[in-house]
């Protein structure tokens, strides 16, 4: 009976402590789903080292790349993604997703990209067939750039918003095949030093597969790339390079033949096609061109200063640490190596007096500030290049050779101005081109 009597007492304690954990229970699952709201989404830090023996596509003949590495700096390569999911109210008003999404959005942000890639041997042909050489691409990055991928709203494909931000630090092609007896000492090297790009903006652009009824180019299906335009992007490549000299040496200097930049890229609103016509035939390609340029500058030197800057303080140190040493020989019993000591200093100072001039920074393009630097310039303002529809047949044929076929019909070209340092020669038009045959060949010899 006294245990009967403590019951209620129990119960009533129990309930006390049930309502208490409750309450606490609430209270954290309150503040967790409040933590959970505000994650929108997903980050991604990855790290990868990988080499691929061969790829081979094969048509009528085939291409081969073999020895294909991918990492950073002979270490594993890096890259940051950050993946969020968005509403379509979301998102400001405008050409892409705002507009054409049919629900919501994927953001797919790119950070601390940082890659290599090297290509061994390409080969048309089997693995027995001569290399037409080695491809690196060195330092590619990719910093601040978001991409929006979406479903088309009443069509069946995908939408994708993107500003490209991108710079590589070097691309080689390189005359060499791994298999030759001479190996690496085949050939020599033409590279493209400090590529950037920047502000390529691609918002709006569609990718749907169509079947054969909707193609206007033939009975075949298609990947159609419609793309309402390219907006105000910039091209630039720092150093144009005849020879295989690297990390910012004199020698690279030397064998840098120019710089080329190009701002103010639009390309208007065009369809793209791409399809193949039958087994055998390769790919075609089949779209109008609509293309203006704000601005087209060749220098011949290199376009970045930074690069001019580390040659010019590594050769300063040099001349300084030979001209130290100078100091410490006897006039007379050294005269024969401080003569030999002497005419390495002033070789040094000839290099830096070069690698002090042979660049310019870009603020210098807009007319002023190009005579009398020693770097010589060209600039084409206002281009544009229009043609009617044509197509662009990309094939490997039965000999093992890449063919390009790229015809052109009806196409302007038109330059507002050609500028020559500081002096105006004019402008130039040309109207009513056409180039029904223009076949390109590619194989190793």
């Amino acid at each position: 009976m006294k245990g009967l009597k403590k019951l209620p007492l129990a119960i009533a304690i129990s309930s006390v402590m049930a309502a208490t954990a409750q309450a606490e229970l609430k209270a954290l699952e309150d503040e967790a789903m409040s933590e959970m709201t505000g994650q929108s989404g997903i980050t991604i830090e990855m790290e990868m080292q990988a080499e691929v023996g061969a790829v081979t596509y094969t048509d009528e003949g085939s291409i081969r790349l073999e020895g294909i590495t991918l990492d950073n700096n002979g270490g594993a390569l890096n890259q940051t993604i950050n993946i969020d999911m968005l509403e379509k109210s979301d998102l400001a008003a405008g050409p892409g997703a705002a507009t054409k999404a049919a629900g919501d959005i994927i953001k797919v942000g790119i950070s601390n990209m940082e890659m290599d890639v090297e290509v061994d041997a390409i080969r048309t042909g089997d693995a027995s067939a001569a290399s037409l050489g080695q491809l690196n691409i060195e330092d590619i990055a990719m910093n601040g750039t978001d991409m929006y991928v979406y479903a088309l709203d009443g069509k069946k494909g995908i939408g994708v918003d993107a500003i490209i931000n991108q710079s590589i630090g070097r691309v080689s092609f390189t005359d060499i095949d791994p298999n030759a007896a001479n190996g690496a000492e085949d050939g020599g090297t033409v590279a493209l030093n400090d590529i950037k790009i920047s502000t390529l903006d691609m918002t709006g652009t569609e990718v749907t597969v169509i079947d054969g009824a909707e193609n206007p180019y033939g009975t075949f299906d298609a990947v159609k790339v419609t793309m309402p335009g390219i907006n105000n992007g910039s091209i630039s490549v720092g150093g144009i390079q005849v020879g295989s000299a690297t990390d910012d040496t004199y020698d690279q200097f030397n064998q840098t033949i120019g710089a080329v930049e190009l701002n103010g890229l639009n390309l208007a609103g065009t369809d793209m096609y791409v399809y193949a016509p039958d087994t055998g035939s390769g790919i075609r390609v089949t779209q109008q061109m609509n293309v203006t340029l704000g601005e087209v500058t060749y220098v011949a030197g290199v376009l970045d200063a930074d690069t001019a800057d580390k040659t010019v303080t590594a050769l300063t140190a040099k001349k300084a640490q030979v001209d130290g040493l100078i100091g410490t020989l006897d006039p007379v019993a050294d005269a024969a190596q401080i003569a030999q000591l002497t005419a390495a200093s002033n070789d040094l100072g000839n290099k830096i007096a070069v690698a002090d001039k042979v660049y310019y920074k870009s603020g210098e393009l807009g007319g002023t500030g190009r005579t009398g630097d020693g770097v010589g310039s060209v600039t084409l303002s206002n281009v544009s290049l229009t043609s009617d529809i044509s197509t662009i047949a990309i094939d490997v044929d039965a000999s093992n050779h890449l063919v390009i076929d790229a015809p052109m019909t009806n196409a302007n070209i038109t330059v507002g101005a050609i500028n020559v340092g500081d002096g105006n020669l004019g402008g130039l038009a040309i109207t009513g081109l056409n180039m029904t045959t223009n076949s390109i060949s590619v194989y190793a010899h």
